[in-house]
């Protein structure tokens, strides 16, 4: 801009130093000096908008997982502010406390400093921490300096935290936007209906991951016209003294709707037998929430649904139920029915495991299901189901789910049909607390819990989509 303004300013001064009478060609050139200048300052305006307007990206994710159910992940943007967010089961229910505010990293020292004092709920960590080449943060200078067994939080390069959203293995559905409050996919209740009854109010769903969802199906299967969708039939139940389950399951049901699949949705305290067996009839998918239990191998009393009228056993699932061909039956939250259950104690193992699982499906496999499918995270069933909607098989799709979050541990033929195959996984359960009393002295110690058994499946390795229209 200077050098413009000089090379107009040349011409002038001759001009004036020369005493010739050229009025006109002094306004030209003024007149062009002021347009260039104005337009260049328009310019760098401009050029400071967009400045101003540039994406924040993020910079660094630093993460620690205390357990199974309880992380930090901290994450800091390259406008020097930060997010600091603790997720934790609380109640049974996946929750997540979010910090937010402005950091420092001058070399390896880190400040952060809170926007506002006012939350309601604050993270309880350092407000200084060390920061070591690339392996973490550090408490302090002395731990810092032994190594990264005493690392505070360790660096993450992972991918997912660079996508619009990402799903955890225990906490569902999880929100990367800096600006949303709630990071977890969780309906709300819509305001303007709350005088109407709990089952009859309309949820406010995360609109963004729904509809995101709903046209990754849509976009990626070309073998699904929206005329199949439409002749699918679904039914979803939410047993008896579980209504933790509900809001999720409410959630399934319109991301299914929004394909044009039609859903009956039983949810306590009105999930009864009669009305589960009526609604079964031809239905392409099954979906259960709630608690469960494996009774034994006497008298087909395999895997159970527990509902208003109590625990409806094995065989009065084969005789009541009428499923259509080639089904899928999705177990979600049930004990027992991916092998671990809420009352273990201790590593059950893989034989245990595997014995639950396949009483577990025999009923429905009996039914000529074609895949009984058991886990129990939070938010799992929408991204599942997208990439069985996809024309992914059920294999194919376990495959990717349980080696993404825990390890594959037994995979064979299925007992009672050979057709099928059966496969469980398993991952680090972490430590528990145990306090023991003797001669009124307690003594606390923790104990490694072993391996928890959370996602499973007994199907036909190439079952899609396309077998239910078979």
């Amino acid at each position: 801009m200077k050098n413009l303004f000089l090379k107009v300013l040349n011409p002038l001064q001759k001009l004036c130093l020369s005493g010739k009478k050229t009025g006109n060609q002094f306004l030209k050139i003024l007149l062009s000096l002021i347009l260039i200048t104005t337009s260049s300052f328009s310019n760098a305006i401009n050029e400071t908008a967009v400045t101003k307007s540039t994406k924040v990206n993020l910079k660094y994710v630093f993460e620690k997982e205390i357990s199974l159910t309880e992380k930090y992940i901290l994450k800091l943007y390259d406008n020097n502010t930060y997010e600091f967010l603790y997720f934790i089961i609380k109640n049974k229910k996946p929750k997540v406390i979010r910090e937010k505010g402005i950091y420092r990293l001058i070399r390896n020292k880190l400040k952060l400093k809170l926007k506002s004092s006012n939350q309601k709920e604050l993270i309880k960590h350092p407000k200084r921490y060390y920061y070591f080449s690339e392996k973490g943060l550090y408490k302090s200078k002395a731990k810092m300096r032994k190594g990264i067994f005493n690392t505070e939080l360790y660096q993450s390069s992972d991918k997912k935290y660079q996508e619009v959203f990402y799903v955890d293995s225990v906490f569902g559905i999880v929100s990367n936007n800096k600006n949303v409050y709630n990071k977890l996919a969780i309906p709300k209740l819509n305001k303007k209906n709350e005088s109407i009854k709990i089952e009859e109010k309309r949820l406010v769903e995360d609109v963004v991951l729904i509809e995101e969802y709903r046209k990754k199906a849509f976009k990626e299967n070309a073998k699904l016209s929206i005329n199949k969708f439409k002749m699918i039939k679904a039914v979803i139940i939410v047993g008896n003294d579980a209504t933790q389950f509900i809001y999720e399951q409410r959630q399934v049901a319109s991301y299914l709707k929004n394909l044009g699949i039609a859903v009956v949705e039983l949810y306590t305290p009105n999930c009864k037998w009669e009305d589960v067996k009526k609604a079964s009839n031809g239905a392409h998918i099954l979906i259960y929430a709630g608690h469960g239990i494996t009774i034994g191998k006497e008298k087909e009393k395999q895997g159970t649904l527990y509902l208003n009228e109590g625990i409806i056993e094995g065989e009065q699932l084969v005789n009541g139920l009428k499923l259509n061909k080639n089904a899928l039956v999705l177990f979600n939250h049930a004990c027992s029915s991916a092998g671990s259950s809420a009352a273990d104690d201790y590593d059950i193992g893989i034989e245990e495991a595997t014995r639950r699982v396949e009483d577990y499906a025999k009923p429905f496999i009996k039914l000529n299901a074609g895949c009984y499918y058991a886990n129990n995270y939070c938010n799992y069933l929408i991204p599942m189901l997208t990439k069985f909607f996809s024309g992914v098989t059920i294999k194919d799709i376990y495959n990717n789910d349980a080696s993404t979050w825990t390890k594959i541990e037994n995979r064979k033929i299925y007992s009672f049909n050979k057709k099928y195959e059966v496969a469980i996984a398993s991952q680090i359960c972490g430590y528990v607390t145990q306090i023991t009393t003797i001669n009124g002295f307690s003594k606390t110690k923790q104990v490694n819990r072993g391996n928890s058994y959370d996602i499973a499946y007994v199907g036909i390795p190439e079952f899609t989509v396309n077998d239910f229209f078979k």
